[in-house]
């Protein structure tokens, strides 16, 4: 054990003399990118204060600070606290900033007023550092949080003229998120259900809400209520359902008449996936549609039904599904959606399964590496794809990843 801290320390010590030797290097009066991506805590202070003081008199543009640590495994007193030791005098040539794996105390990051980009992960703030950044970043762009622990309410108004995009990821103590800017044109959300109020927005084109169904179990008409209602001008949305969701909630939609993409995360159990036709029948303006899968049982077969009537979508070009396997009912929807979308160009079929990390689609075969049939699965499901392949008409191109 005691070793074993101590090649730690080791390494850090070697890490630190390096890092410090390459800045005695650097000639330069200034400086485009400053970024250390390495495990380091508190005790190592005095040296990372002396890197930011460096970056900041090179004046630095983009700046980046990952400790690669985590509150759910190391204890808070191990995290070194930005700023430690910073100077009093605005910082005005930072445009992008990235910290992960600290703590976050005043005076924060208000001093930072050219920042345009500025993303925060397992980053520990509360309420007051938030409002802080958005006072005093009014320049801020998008804004990017995950895995905060302490914040609880989130309210973005006017002063936050330029905010364009606001990200809220896995911040699991959040209880409301509350929006009153104009400008704002994108706004990405995973997390638990929480009071959400959102007033003049008319600039807001693009919505991503995936809540926990642990947390929500009316997910969609939830979404429809605080989103498609309010926002006719929306284009894109990304949810995350169910079969069973939809069925439900199905009735009680409104049409989608602006809707250029919908996403959905899917996770499944033996349910039909033509349900989401009737997604399609509400979105007539719909280019493009993605359907990204998890099987709670990945050998399970899903039930095939009928579909209940023919919708031509006129102006659908693009199908992408996600963790495609070949079962009966993934390819009756897609042959659903080839024989009535008059405009179909193009379809993708990925058997890897996929999750979001924050906004990033992952693709993965953990479940099939746990079930030990990696090979044998993927194999099966790219055969399906190339035998659905030659159902569908040459004029349509079908990508099987």
């Amino acid at each position: 054990m005691f070793d074993h801290v101590r090649g730690l320390r080791n390494l850090d010590e070697k890490f630190i003399t390096r890092l410090n030797r390459v800045l005695e290097l650097h000639q330069s009066s200034s400086l485009d990118e400053f970024r250390v991506c390495y495990r380091l805590t508190k005790s190592s202070a005095s040296e990372i204060d002396k890197w930011i003081s460096y970056a900041m008199d090179k004046k630095v543009k983009r700046f980046e600070l990952n400790f690669q640590m985590y509150f759910e495994m190391f204890p808070p007193g191990l995290f070194y606290t930005f700023p430690s030791c910073f100077p009093v005098e605005t910082v005005t040539s930072v445009e992008y900033l990235s910290l992960s794996s600290c703590i976050l105390q005043l005076p924060g990051l208000g001093n930072f007023r050219s920042l345009k980009h500025l993303f925060l992960k397992d980053v520990e703030l509360d309420d007051e550092i938030f409002q802080n950044i958005l006072s005093g970043c009014l320049l801020l762009e998008r804004l990017s949080l995950s895995g905060s622990r302490k914040l609880v309410n989130v309210k973005v108004d006017g002063s936050s003229s330029k905010l364009r995009c606001l990200e809220i990821y896995f911040c699991h103590y959040l209880k409301t998120i509350e929006i009153y800017t104009s400008n704002l044109v994108t706004f990405r959300y995973i997390g638990p259900k929480v009071y959400f109020s959102l007033e003049s927005a008319p600039c807001l084109v693009e919505v991503s809400f995936c809540v926990s169904f642990k947390t929500c179990d009316n997910r969609l008409t939830y979404a429809c209520a605080h989103f498609t209602s309010k926002l006719p001008q929306l284009e894109r949305i990304v949810l995350e359902l169910n079969p069973h969701e939809v069925c439900k909630e199905i009735k009680m939609l409104p049409t989608f008449s602006n809707l250029k993409v919908l996403a959905l995360w899917v996770l499944i159990k033996n349910e039909s996936l033509m349900v989401f036709s009737s997604l399609l029948e509400l979105s007539p303006s719909l280019r493009r549609f993605e359907l990204h899968l998890a099987r709670s049982d990945p050998l399970a077969e899903s039930k095939k039904i009928e579909s209940s009537s023919e919708c031509l979508y006129q102006h659908l070009e693009e199908v992408e599904i996600g963790g495609f396997q070949g079962h009966e009912d993934e390819i009756q929807l897609l042959m659903y959606i080839v024989q009535n979308a008059i405009t179909l160009k193009k379809i993708i079929v990925d058997s890897y399964d996929q999750y979001l990390d924050g906004n990033e689609l992952v693709r993965s075969g953990l479940n099939y590496k746990i079930l030990g049939i990696q090979s044998q699965s993927l194999q099966l499901a790219k055969e399906e794809a190339v035998r659905f392949r030659g159902l569908v008409p040459p004029g349509i191109e079908v990508v099987i990843k």
